[in-house]
């Protein structure tokens, strides 16, 4: 994606010199789209050796001189067949010659004349659709299959699907017997095996020194999921209306207010003496009768039971009112309230929505990170720093390894056992939660960015073309909507009540797929799911546990699913030219990819725990003030 500053490096030497000069260049890795190597060679043609260490990607010009005063320049990327063989692209006698001296690859791959592309492919939905039998495998649609039959379409070349060694995308280069190998499809890539990958991958330093990229496919974050909460203990539900803080004080002024009542009763008699209250015609009662008396009568204020005063005097009247008030109309009232609140939406635990809610789970919870090997995610863990850090460290913990072989097979471990999270592209999450059921997932917040694009073998000479035709699609909001066509083909997909894995093999298999037309049947097809926008609220979802008439009656209060229809494709010849679809104009552009449309999906993170709170104490402090002022001025 990057321009740099070209570099020309003319060279004579002898022919055993040049030969080697070439191995070098391709055994240290020296092939790059900005540097072009030029070779004099006196004599037409050069060495078979040297012919054969030449590739397309290998920028070579050979300037030969067959006769006195006449000059030919021959070159690697003269056609775009893709055999890297030397071409004759201009010639100069003392008079005229063509400009500029080499054709530009911008123009001379624009048609790739019906070459084949070798493409490793990796079951990664909505990405990908692999389907895994015994000696062969089926790809049955995905985004980025789509994508790339359109890439064929417009560039005019074949496409060969293979089965890759190893079923990973690979994420950083390893020690393998003192050289340095890159695993996984980016490393058949790197070492020229295949011409291209795509599927999600996130662009990363560590793999732009094996591959290049492309211009972004996908602009997503970063998240992880774990098992829906579980609900709260019912037994314990009488306790939540309030918090924690509230209770204490609240236990404690029922058990004060007896004795302050008795204080405000018995500070006449004590400072005027009891031949005052005699003259003032009040009955004797014993203090301990009284003290009593004033307890029950508090207490059975606060839960609103009728009883008689223990006298019937102004201070008695005043603080009966004052008690009424805050035992009824205020802590009673936003009591119940509260409580009937909570039991008609039964509360769950608190979800875990962010990294260091994580890392204390996993600190003090047992949970474990899940993570997919050699993956983008699986990088950012082993050298982050601050929280990330932090979370490797734990992982290197883990009773268990906290690799898996693919996101599916952690999303499956998550949704079967209890304190298990997976990271990874919050695209890709969010459509295995909706595949194997919103209800039994919950999805974190946006925890960092990260793009994807499509991985090509470093100095490619058509890359250019391919980012051209990208742009053109991102700009148009084409490869969102390709993306939001996956979530209408989920179909029986959707809502899997038993997630299982596809059947895997190890043995590799070979289907050949061709750059048909978009839209030409490959995939799955279905009708659109209805599910609520409002999903991500725990307490519309049945439980992980429940089954049968349950389940099914949420099926069918929330799901409208099809049948899926998924065909084969064979492989085609080249297609005619079409048109890439142009940008839309004047406010008629599509949504850019991350934008507005993952909330109107409801991949919010926000829970009912936002609106249903237990009572603060700050919303209680009015009524405990004015028992505290009524008490004051009784006693006045």
């Amino acid at each position: 994606m990057a321009e740099y500053e070209s570099l020309t490096s003319v060279i004579f030497c002898s022919r055993a010199s040049a030969e080697l000069l070439l191995g070098a260049i391709r055994s240290k890795n020296l092939i790059q789209r900005n540097l072009l190597y030029m070779f004099y060679v006196e004599l037409w043609p050069p060495s078979p050796k040297f012919l054969d260490q030449l590739l397309e990607a290998m920028r070579v010009a050979v300037i030969s001189n067959p006769r006195a005063g006449t000059y030919r320049v021959h070159y690697t990327q003269a056609t775009s067949e893709g055999s890297g063989a030397l071409r004759l692209v201009n010639w100069w006698s003392g008079t005229l010659f063509r400009f500029p001296v080499l054709p530009p690859a911008s123009r001379v791959y624009t048609d790739l004349r019906g070459r084949t592309l070798e493409v490793p492919v990796l079951h990664k939905p909505p990405w990908n659709f692999v389907t895994y039998t015994n000696k062969t495998f089926l790809v049955e649609g995905g985004r980025d299959h789509q994508l790339l039959q359109l890439l064929a379409e417009k560039l005019h070349f074949k496409f060969q699907y293979f089965d890759p060694p190893e079923r990973s995308q690979g994420s950083a280069f390893v020690e393998t017997l003192g050289n340095k190998t890159f695993p996984g499809i980016l490393g058949l890539v790197s070492e020229r095996k295949a011409d291209l990958a795509l599927g999600d991958i996130t662009i990363t330093y560590e793999r732009s020194q094996a591959v290049e990229f492309s211009f972004l496919t996908l602009a997503d974050s970063g998240a992880f999921v774990t098992k829906t909460p579980s609900r709260l203990n019912e037994a314990l539900a009488l306790v939540r209306p309030f918090q924690s803080e509230v209770w204490p004080v609240l236990v404690l002024t029922v058990l004060l207010s007896g004795p302050m009542l008795f204080g405000v009763l018995e500070a006449p008699r004590l400072w005027r003496g009891r031949a005052w209250a005699a003259r003032r015609g009040r009955r004797t009662v014993s203090d301990k009768k009284l003290f009593w008396t004033a307890v029950w009568f508090s207490i059975a204020l606060f839960f609103k039971q009728s009883v008689r005063g223990p006298e019937d005097g102004l201070r008695v009247r005043l603080l009966t009112i004052l008690l009424s008030f805050a035992a009824t109309y205020v802590i009673g009232d936003m009591y119940s309230a509260n409580l009937t609140s909570m039991l008609a939406r039964p509360g769950r635990e608190r979800p875990i929505s962010n990294l260091e809610q994580l890392a204390d789970a996993m600190q003090t919870r047992g949970y474990q990170l899940l993570v997919e090997k050699h993956s983008s995610s699986y990088n950012i863990l082993e050298n982050g720093t601050g929280v990330y850090e932090r979370l490797w460290r734990l992982m290197r913990r883990q009773r268990e390894d906290s690799r898996v072989e693919s996101g599916e097979d952690g999303m499956v471990r998550v949704g079967s056992e209890p304190n298990l999270a997976m990271l990874g592209g919050r695209e890709t999450l969010y459509f295995d939660t909706r595949r194997f059921g919103a209800h039994r997932f919950h999805l974190s917040e946006k925890l960092f960015t990260r793009y994807s694009a499509i991985a090509l073998q470093v100095g490619c000479p058509y890359i250019a073309s391919v980012n051209n035709i990208l742009m053109q699609l991102f700009e148009a909001g084409i490869l969102t909507k390709m993306t939001e066509e996956e979530y209408e083909k989920l179909g029986d997909r959707l809502h899997d009540p038993d997630p299982t894995l596809p059947d895997r093999t190890p043995k590799k298999g070979v289907a050949e797929k061709g750059g048909g037309e978009l839209g030409d049947g490959s995939g799955s097809g279905g009708r659109a799911d209805d599910v609520e926008e409002d999903e991500e609220e725990y307490y519309d979802y049945p439980g992980p546990g429940r089954s049968g008439e349950d389940e099914a009656d949420y099926e069918d209060e929330y799901m409208d699913e099809g049948p899926t229809a998924a065909t084969d494709t064979t492989t085609t010849p080249a297609p005619t030219t079409t048109p890439v679809p142009a940008p839309a104009l004047d406010g008629a552009e599509g949504p850019a990819e991350g934008s507005e449309t993952e909330s109107r999906k409801g991949r919010s993170s926000s829970s009912t725990e936002e609106k249903l709170k237990p009572i603060s104490i700050k919303m209680l402090q009015g009524a405990f003030y004015a028992l505290l002022a009524g008490y004051a001025f009784a006693d006045l």
